[in-house]
């Protein structure tokens, strides 16, 4: 388990291709939600606890899923007023967006 997280997390992180990260840390996110226990992470997690089922899913309907490619569109970004004019910089979005992981697109 360790090993496999340690090379999902460390390829996801490289420079590789878009795709080939993408997937890698698709897989960490999902090693780290699926497998590890919260009230005891001292334990080395099983493979064989993970059971896919419909019920499952309908349950954890709040976990991120993973979608390739990966897209967004960004509309009606609500510009502050300075000096008499509007304006929207690209450091807020980047701030608004963090928590989805964002990775700049290498082509």
């Amino acid at each position: 388990y360790k090993d496999l997280l340690q090379h999902a997390t460390g390829v996801g992180n490289s420079n590789k291709r878009l795709k080939e990260t993408a997937r890698h840390r698709a897989l960490a996110k999902f090693l780290q939600l699926d497998f590890v226990e919260k009230s005891a992470p001292s334990v080395t997690p099983s493979f064989s606890r993970y059971v896919p089922s419909s019920k499952r899913f309908k349950k954890d309907a709040q976990v991120k899923r993973f979608v390739w490619p990966w897209m967004g569109i960004v509309v009606n970004i609500q510009a502050k007023r300075k000096d008499g004019k509007y304006f929207a910089t690209a450091y807020t979005l980047k701030e608004e967006f963090a928590q989805f992981n964002p990775v700049r697109d290498q082509g």
